[in-house]
C-alpha cells in the first residue's frame, strides 16, 4: 500500500471515530497519521513512545495505555499491535484520547504562535544587532571619508582624534601626517605668493616712479647747462621747466595715492548713509566736464546702505573717471549713471559711449597693474573690484565695439561689517 493510500484510510477512520489515528511500523517508526501537521512541525517524535513500544514489543502486551503530553497539554494515548494471519506483527496502531479534541488543536496552535513570535523577536533582535555592529564598524570609515572630503588647501584642516589601535588607527595616523604636510605646504605656497606679489608690486612701483624721474632729471641737467652758458635764456625757460616738473610731481603723487589706496583697501569703516545722495553728489562734481555730458537716472526715493562711505565714493569716482576718459574719444561723449533696486541689491550702472573694450583685453580688465592708459598704475578697476568684493557684492560689464561699455555693480542692501 502506498503512503497516499494509507493516509486516505487513516483520514477516513479518523472521521468515523472522531479521533486522530497514527500508525507505526514494527520498528516503531512513523508510517502514517491522520494528523500529519503534528509530525511536520516536529511537535512529536517520528518514533513511537519508548515505554509503549517496549511494553508491546518486549512484554508482548495486547494493548498499552499511558499518559503523554505535548507541551503542557496532557492526554491519554492507547497503543494496539496489529498482526497478520501468521501471527507476525505488522505495526502498532496509536489512538490518542482527549477529553475535548479542540483542546489539543488549540494547544498546538498556541504553541505554533509562540514559536512564530519567538522567531520574529529573534529576527528583530538580529537586525538591530546587525545595524549596531555595522554602524560601529563603519563609523570610523565614515569619519575618515568626511575628513578626506573636507580637505582644503585654503582653510585649516584639523587632525582626527582616534583612540583605537586597529587598522583604522593606522589610516588616521597617515591622514594626520598628510594634514600636517598639507598645512606646511599651504603655508609655503602662501608665503611664496605673498613674496611674489610684493616683488611684482615693487617692480611696478619702481618702474612707474622711474618713468617721470628720467625726464625730470634730464630737464634739470639741461637747465643747469643752459644756466651756465646763457643765464638769460635759462631764466626764460625756467617757467616751462617748473610747469613740467609740477606735472611730473603730480604724476608721482597720483602713483603714490593709487598704491596707498590699493594697500589700504581691505580696511573699512562701516556706517549707514544714503547711496542715492552719494551718486547724485558725485555725478554733480563731474557734470562740469566740457567734453563729456554726465547724466543720472534713478527713480529711487532713498537708498540707505551700511557700507564704507569712503570706499563707495572711491568706487564711483574710478568708474566715472574711466567712463569720461572712454567717452572723450567720441565728439558727443556721454556718461549715464543709473541707480535702481530689487529685493536684495542696489544696482549701479555706469555707461559710456566710447569705443568699447577689445575682446582680447576683457579677461584682464580687473587685474592689478593692467591699464590701457599712458599714465597711472592701472589699479583703478582693481580697486573697484576689491571694494565690491569687500562689500559682498558683484561687478560685471558688457561692452560693444564703437558703442560703449556699461559697468554694473550690485551692492547688498544690508552689508554687514
Amino acid at each position: 500500500m502506498s503512503a497516499s493510500e494509507l493516509k486516505a484510510y487513516l483520514d477516513k477512520f479518523s472521521e468515523v471515530f472522531y479521533s486522530d489515528i497514527t500508525l507505526f511500523n514494527n520498528s516503531g517508526l512513523l508510517a502514517g497519521s491522520s494528523s500529519s501537521l503534528i509530525w511536520e512541525k516536529n511537535l512529536l517524535s517520528p518514533r513511537a513512545n519508548p515505554t509503549a513500544f517496549s511494553a508491546i514489543e518486549l512484554d508482548k502486551k495486547s494493548k498499552f495505555i499511558h499518559q503523554e503530553a505535548i507541551g503542557s497539554f496532557e492526554y491519554l494515548s492507547g497503543y494496539k499491535p496489529l498482526y497478520n494471519n501468521s501471527g507476525q506483527m505488522l505495526g502498532i496502531l496509536n489512538v490518542p484520547y482527549f477529553a475535548r479534541q479542540d483542546n489539543l488543536k488549540n494547544e498546538i496552535n498556541r504553541f505554533l504562535l509562540i514559536l512564530i513570535n519567538v522567531f520574529v523577536l529573534l529576527t528583530g533582535i538580529s537586525v538591530i544587532v546587525a545595524v549596531y555592529v555595522s554602524n560601529w564598524i563603519t563609523a570610523p570609515l565614515k569619519m575618515l571619508q568626511n575628513s578626506f572630503s573636507s580637505l582644503d588647501l585654503i582653510n585649516i584642516n584639523k587632525p582626527i582624534e582616534y583612540t583605537g589601535s586597529d587598522e583604522v588607527a593606522t589610516m588616521v595616523s597617515v591622514y594626520n601626517q598628510k594634514v600636517k604636510d598639507l598645512q606646511e605646504m599651504a603655508e609655503q605656497i602662501a608665503q611664496s605668493e605673498r613674496e611674489s606679489a610684493w616683488r611684482e608690486m615693487a617692480r611696478q612701483v619702481a618702474h612707474e616712479i622711474k618713468n617721470p624721474l628720467t625726464p625730470m632729471r634730464l630737464s634739470i641737467q639741461h637747465f643747469q647747462r643752459l644756466l651756465e652758458k646763457n643765464p638769460a635764456e635759462a631764466m626764460e625757460r625756467s617757467k616751462s621747466l617748473v610747469n613740467s616738473l609740477i606735472e611730473q610731481i603730480d604724476n608721482l603723487t597720483q602713483i603714490a595715492n593709487e598704491f596707498s589706496q590699493f594697500a589700504k583697501i581691505s580696511v573699512s569703516t562701516r556706517s549707514i548713509f544714503d547711496l542715492k545722495k552719494q551718486v547724485l553728489d558725485i555725478a554733480g562734481l563731474f557734470s562740469t566736464d566740457e567734453n563729456v555730458s554726465v547724466k543720472t537716472k534713478t527713480d529711487i526715493k532713498e537708498a540707505p546702505v551700511q557700507a564704507d562711505k569712503g570706499q563707495i565714493i572711491r568706487l564711483l569716482n574710478n568708474l566715472i573717471k574711466n567712463a569720461i576718459q572712454a567717452s572723450s574719444q567720441n565728439p558727443n561723449g556721454e556718461v549715464v549713471l543709473s541707480l535702481s533696486e530689487d529685493d536684495e541689491f542696489y544696482k549701479i550702472e555706469v555707461a559710456d559711449n566710447g569705443k568699447g573694450i577689445p575682446e582680447e583685453l576683457q579677461s584682464k580688465i580687473f587685474n592689478p597693474n593692467f591699464t590701457t592708459k599712458t599714465t597711472g598704475m592701472g589699479l583703478g578697476l582693481a580697486i573697484v573690484n576689491k571694494i565690491v568684493s569687500n562689500h559682498k557684492g558683484t561687478i560685471t560689464f558688457r561692452t560693444q565695439h564703437n558703442k560703449g561699455t556699461v559697468f554694473v555693480v550690485l551692492l547688498p542692501k544690508k552689508t554687514e561689517s
